[in-house]
């Protein structure tokens, strides 16, 4: 008798403890997991837009009368911003029509001085810069201007709260190093 009960210990022993080590090794999984995750959050660039400074460098940045792909905001005047400055200040028209914000890329060096002005053709239109809590809203038919200088490194997307592109980004802005 004392060996089935023994034998039974045993095996209720064995269950226990193999049901223990699933256990531990099922954490010990999911620990090494998030540790994982964690650790690859530290290894993303530091710039908005998750590009290095080296991926930003080959982005071109387009000039006056140059011809790029639709979308892709060409300024209409580029000028140095001060004598002795190599920092210049780039004008674009950009116009508010059909529920969204065109063109929808713009491009400047660091430290340039960027402005913008938006032009509401039908209907109210808003312009939200992340990164740069700049907001400014032009009813339909008005004009506004929209003005920073291009301090921080990245790809900063922009938002108009009035437009079909309410739930997305309706363009962005990429800050190039010179």
């Amino acid at each position: 008798m004392e060996k089935i009960n023994w034998l039974r210990v045993l095996i209720v022993t064995g269950i226990s403890g193999g049901i223990m080590v699933l256990g531990f090794l099922g954490v010990k999984f999911w620990y090494e997991r998030e540790m994982l995750k964690m650790s690859k959050e530290f290894e993303k660039p530091e710039y908005p837009g998750r590009l290095r400074a080296e991926d930003l460098k080959r982005i071109p940045v387009p000039e006056p009368g140059q011809k790029f792909q639709e979308g892709i905001a060409v300024p209409k005047e580029s000028v140095t911003s001060a004598p002795g400055v190599k920092n210049k200040l780039r004008v674009f028209d950009v116009r508010g029509e059909k529920g969204a914000i065109f063109p929808v890329n713009f491009r400047a060096y660091q430290n340039d001085v960027i402005s913008i002005k938006l032009t509401a053709i039908d209907q109210d239109y808003d312009f939200f810069l992340e990164g740069y809590n700049l907001q400014v809203k032009a009813k339909k038919g008005e004009i506004k201007i929209i003005e920073f200088q291009a301090l921080n490194l990245g790809v900063y997307n922009f938002y108009c709260s009035l437009c079909s592109t309410k739930e997305k980004p309706a363009g962005e802005i990429i800050i190039i190093p010179k």
